[in-house]
């Protein structure tokens, strides 16, 4: 914790003559929550936002801190605000279905992704999401398309070249593991 002290101070030190930078202040509470001081953390995210509120680095912050402190509500609204201002960007799409997971809402979860991907269809992460999301509930097929669907964005995904490879492993297809993982290979050496 020494370093963290270390690092907190200097931060005070630097807001001290540069009290106008909410980059300072979204550093400030980052340290914070690292220590567990996530009220602290808070106060310093909002003085963020407060000297930058277009900035979407610091509402998505204080978004991640409301559901850390499980305040899912307060979260929520935050990130479908982002969303609203903003459709096109994948950030606030991607937290708020990380917020949606946490609750286990997770059929609204798949239908945030649809729709960001319907959007955005060169967004592979969440085509990797909507993978994750269906393996967690058994359901392989549906989970196998959106690796594939990842595929078609990225050739080389590794995680998407990984998992295919352990769904074909676990049904015994090791002619269908081994391409992908020489894939990856190919990639990724």
């Amino acid at each position: 914790h020494a370093d963290f002290k270390e690092a907190i101070s200097a931060l005070h030190h630097a807001l001290a003559h540069d009290s106008g930078s909410g980059w300072l202040h979204l550093k400030l509470a980052q340290l914070y929550e690292r220590t567990g001081r996530i009220a602290l953390a808070m106060d310093e995210a909002k003085n963020a936002v407060r000297l930058d509120p277009q900035g979407r680095e610091g509402q998505l912050y204080i978004a991640r801190l409301h559901a850390l402190n499980h305040d899912f509500q307060h979260a929520e609204a935050t990130l479908r605000a982002l969303i609203a201002q903003k459709p096109d960007e994948t950030d606030a799409y991607t937290s708020l279905a990380r917020v949606l997971h946490q609750q286990n809402r997770r059929a609204e979860v798949a239908a945030l992704f649809e729709h960001m991907m319907e959007r955005n269809p060169g967004y592979i992460q969440g085509y990797i999401e909507l993978a994750r999301l269906y393996l967690a509930d058994a359901e392989v097929e549906k989970a196998r398309q959106y690796f594939k669907k990842a595929l078609r964005v990225d050739p080389g995904h590794r995680e998407a070249l990984e998992n295919l490879a352990l769904l074909a492993e676990q049904e015994g297809d090791w002619g269908r593991a081994i391409k992908y993982y020489n894939r990856i290979l190919r990639y990724d050496p």
